[in-house]
């Protein structure tokens, strides 16, 4: 089923949330670019399959607490878009979303209180930064990277 196939992806045992009291859930599906999870869903109607893809953070929300108010989006109270931990989900106007992502974003360090990765890596043996030609700093895991690496080119 489309609930098995979800479960089966997702990391209950993440980080610890600083905001939650409780630990984030991760997502090991697939990842879009804007670094929030895919889930493709399945139905069989009249003997077609038909395929559906929807934000993974939002079909387990939908899953544990039922339907999302019409034009409201899901806040990430851990700060973690990789995180379908339902109780770390709340809807809110895309407006109070927005509000809370830029102010999470100005008071986010790139270090600072941040000890893993959004994956659960310890960011003290595998951090690099660097720094875009546009002068932006970045973060990067070194063991997603490798990870990512070996699964693009197919290796162990």
């Amino acid at each position: 089923s489309n609930e098995e196939r979800f479960w089966a992806l997702v990391n209950t045992q993440g980080p610890m949330s600083e905001t939650v009291p409780s630990p984030c859930w991760i997502w090991l599906g697939h990842i879009r670019p804007n670094k929030y999870g895919n889930f493709d869903i399945f139905r069989t109607i009249d003997g077609y399959v038909w395929k559906r893809t929807v934000s993974a953070h939002r079909f387990a929300y939908e899953l544990a607490k039922g339907v999302i108010p019409k034009g409201d989006a899901l806040d990430h109270l851990c700060g973690n878009t990789v995180c379908v931990n339902p109780e770390h989900l709340e809807p809110v106007t895309n407006s109070e979303n927005n509000r809370r992502s830029a102010s999470r974003r100005r008071g986010l360090p790139i270090t600072g209180d941040i000890t893993h990765c959004i994956y659960g890596h310890l960011w003290a043996t595998n951090l690099r930064t660097y720094t875009t030609k546009a002068g932006k700093v970045l973060r990067q895991c070194k063991t997603c990277n490798t990870i990512s690496h070996k699964r693009a080119y197919g290796l162990k």
